[in-house]
């Protein structure tokens, strides 16, 4: 069967054509469902019209993920995040086969930052150490940036649970392990991912923000209003184009005419 590509999205006129032009590059077909959030910005929705794109409404991540899943056809599920990149045309028939061969429900990939800047890289080094600990010892978390799935244990948890407005993904992994399902690592497999929430948000606040979601899931369980963590987390500046333009320099893609296919839009 087709895999599924599952991408919430708000926002994210800049990011999401790199993404959705990468995707188009694929040896491996892919059916693509984009959720969109309602109250974002106009230009989202619209970069959708791609061959093979579908567009639904989304919300929240989890509620995105959710309804991205419900529309899509395809198995397995990949939910990615419109900041992440994959490196190669081969990446999507690499997830998926080592899913099948590491005979996983769900798994997710290491992390390399887009970006050379070390503090960005710092982060995701740290993502993927405490990703394989996690892993090792049992008790894995992984971001909900890219995560592969069997559309059985999808089924099988009831999606991502939508009450959560935190750190639902991590939820999502604790709840399959706790069902028995088999989640892991695909070894030798990465995803590029931007590191825009370190720019705008800052490295510092980013892992207190981490470490307070942590301590309260461990004393009360999960974390229903955002304002626990900081209210602002999912706010982002808009910043001129730099990195996230791929090439553009300062020229908006999408003031520009881009389409997906355009060359300029991945690396």
């Amino acid at each position: 069967m087709t895999p599924c590509v599952v991408i919430p999205a708000k926002n994210e006129a800049r990011c999401l054509p790199r993404l959705l032009a990468a995707l188009a590059r694929q040896r491996q077909s892919v059916q693509i469902v984009v959720a969109v959030a309602p109250g974002g910005d106009h230009w989202t929705g619209g970069l959708c019209t791609a061959p093979g794109v579908s567009i639904v409404e989304g919300g929240t991540p989890a509620q995105a993920r959710n309804a991205g899943a419900r529309a899509a056809t395809g198995d397995p599920l990949l939910f990615l995040d419109a900041d992440v990149l994959p490196p190669n045309a081969d990446f999507v028939t690499q997830a998926c086969a080592a899913l099948i061969t590491q005979e996983l429900d769900v798994a997710t990939v290491g992390y390399r930052s887009l970006e050379p800047a070390l503090r960005e890289r710092f982060f995701y080094g740290l993502v993927n150490v405490l990703q394989s600990a996690g892993t090792r010892i049992g008790r894995p978390s992984y971001l909900g940036c890219c995560l592969v799935v069997r559309r059985d244990a999808h089924n099988l948890l009831s999606g991502f649970d939508e009450r959560i407005a935190f750190a639902e993904d991590y939820d999502y992994v604790t709840r399959a392990r706790r069902c028995g399902l088999r989640i892991g690592l695909l070894p030798g497999i990465d995803i590029l991912a931007d590191g825009r929430r370190i720019r705008d948000y800052g490295l510092g606040r980013t892992l207190l923000a981490g470490l307070r979601a942590a301590s309260y899931r461990q004393r009360h369980g999960e974390i229903d209003d955002l304002a626990i963590v900081d209210p602002h987390y999912f706010e982002r500046r808009e910043a001129p184009a730099r990195a996230v333009d791929a090439g553009l320099g300062s020229v908006d893609p999408i003031a520009a005419g881009a389409s997906v296919n355009d060359p300029r839009l991945t690396r």
